[in-house]
């Protein structure tokens, strides 16, 4: 997992998984 694509994915994908 990229760090950048990640927090980008779990921010959409869910939004409490945010760092």
């Amino acid at each position: 997992h990229n760090l950048g694509t990640e927090t980008v994915y779990c921010s959409e994908s869910s939004p409490s998984n945010t760092r």
